[in-house]
């Protein structure tokens, strides 16, 4: 028979997991949620839009397993449904944290159903199952986790465009699980864009890019003059930035993967959800350095690329441009492992739509 932690110490153990994730790098912000089972009918989870680091025992949600419903006046995480569907399909699991880490964001986004685990580990079986995507906090999204689940022999599934969830008996197991799925999902990376055929020209195109990118060199992808953007330009951009929106910051992305990225003269667009939600349904890239056309860019997005020079971002506060400036680099990298390997899942127009209006008008003011 099972062993349930009591209410209160399961809550001060979601607390310290919530913290020891954002100190690992693994989540940032509000991203991600952990929960931890205390009977066979209710969990408790980490509540919506709220700061891991200043999270307390009467923070903590107390959530009923077969219908979701939840006691007092804060609402529980969006995804308190995926956490309902492990506990129900997985007896054992006690512990349980959804990341958005970025090495298995970045598998998340190939168009894969499963990722093949090239090194023995126990906690993972011979492969970690890619869950259909679905939109956060929906029924389609709670059904896929299940099917995953009981697809899978390990202890981590991987979400389509979004991120990962894994579980354990304990909250240590649980982190060690996402820890060592983050290396998995590296190592996969690394050791896939090896195996590319040298007649390939497009794939040995943008596997070069990312060579330069990993070693901070100069990229000579495009046969144009870089614009020459000094400092004084930068000030008056932010200042001109500022005085259309009010109480924002500014930052500049011009280096490495940022400024590489500029010079292939295209927009991004969001390959993972909180892309979508946080920077906006498209990042627009400019042919020059001109002020208004920044500052209007900036109206739809929280980002903009200037073709050889970098991103330019904007924020309410300095929390916000951290997540933008992460949420940008994932991004960047997903589209390139997606070029090479041939292989990218796409969010479609509808809910990328969907997703970034939920956030502005409902999610971003909790924060």
């Amino acid at each position: 028979m099972a062993t349930f932690l009591s209410e209160s110490e399961a809550k001060k153990q979601v607390i310290a997991a919530g913290k020891q994730l954002v100190d690992s790098g693994l989540i940032a912000r509000t991203w991600g949620n952990v929960s931890c089972r205390i009977s066979e009918s209710h969990f408790v989870i980490t509540p919506s839009g709220r700061d891991y680091l200043s999270l307390t025992e009467s923070d903590i949600v107390k959530v009923a397993m077969d219908d979701l419903s939840y006691e007092g006046h804060i609402k529980p995480s969006g995804e308190k449904a995926v956490h309902a569907e492990i506990y129900l399909k997985k007896p054992t699991a006690m512990f349980v944290i959804h990341t958005h880490q970025e090495k298995a964001s970045i598998v998340g986004t190939l168009d894969l159903q499963s990722m093949p685990v090239l090194t023995h580990k126990s906690y993972f079986g011979d492969q970690v199952i890619c869950a259909q995507y679905g939109l956060p906090g929906t029924k389609k999204l709670r059904k896929a986790i299940g099917t995953a689940i009981e697809s899978s022999t390990g202890q981590a599934v991987i979400m389509k465009s979004h991120g990962a969830v894994c579980f354990g008996k304990d909250n240590q197991e649980a982190f060690f699980v996402a820890k060592e799925l983050e290396h998995l999902c590296q190592q996969f990376l690394e050791k896939t864009t090896r195996f590319l055929t040298p007649t390939d020209q497009e794939a040995n195109r943008m596997g070069e890019l990312i060579e330069k990118i990993s070693q901070k060199k100069e990229s000579d992808l495009m046969e144009a003059d870089e614009p020459e953007i000094n400092d004084r330009m930068l000030k008056e951009m932010e200042n001109h930035i500022q005085s259309a929106y009010e109480a924002c910051q500014v930052w500049v992305l011009n280096q490495g993967i940022f400024h590489d990225y500029s010079l292939l003269n295209q927009p991004l667009y969001p390959l993972l959800d909180d892309f979508a939600q946080i920077v906006g349904t498209k990042v627009k890239c400019l042919e020059k350095f001109d002020y208004a056309d920044i500052t209007r860019a900036l109206n739809k997005a929280s980002a903009v690329i200037v073709r050889g020079f970098g991103f330019i971002c904007r924020g309410d506060n300095q929390g916000d441009l951290q997540a933008v400036e992460m949420i940008l680099h994932k991004n960047i990298e997903s589209q390139l492992y997606g070029e090479v390997l041939h292989s990218q899942s796409k969010i479609n127009w509808l809910d990328r739509q969907l997703m970034r209006w939920v956030y502005l008008k409902k999610y971003s003011k909790q924060l």
